[in-house]
């Protein structure tokens, strides 16, 4: 059985599974992951009124980690900066995400992105 945490690190403790093999498996993981959380984002851009609140969620923990808050009828999820846009979200009255809430999870993914570009910028 594989244990997966943050940032790639990985430990095996399944009997006969080699780390190459290992290796092979985490990687498609992943590549299922990104796609999937890609074509959530993709949705989220053509139709922010139409998005499941399970997958705004879900993208939502792919960049985010686990929420601060959770348990209530919000979760909220911590960002590396102070103030908007803010991360809080919850599930409408009919399973979806709030169209409002989805356009600033939106606007919090392309500062990230933008934080991120900076940063390999300045190692350059």
């Amino acid at each position: 059985m594989a244990v997966f945490r943050a940032k790639g690190v990985y430990e095996c403790s399944a009997p006969g599974i080699d780390e190459r093999r290992l290796d092979v498996i985490v990687s498609l993981l992943i590549l299922s992951i990104v796609g999937r959380t890609a074509k959530i984002i993709e949705q989220m851009r053509r139709s922010p009124q139409n998005v499941r609140f399970d997958d705004l969620a879900k993208v939502c923990g792919d960049h985010f980690g686990e929420p601060r808050q959770e348990g209530t009828s919000h979760k909220v999820y911590k960002t590396p900066w102070r103030g908007d846009p803010r991360v809080n979200i919850q599930r409408g009255k009919d399973g979806n995400a709030k169209a409002y809430q989805v356009r600033q999870v939106l606007d919090a993914l392309a500062k990230l992105e933008a934080e991120k570009s900076d940063e390999g910028d300045d190692d350059a």
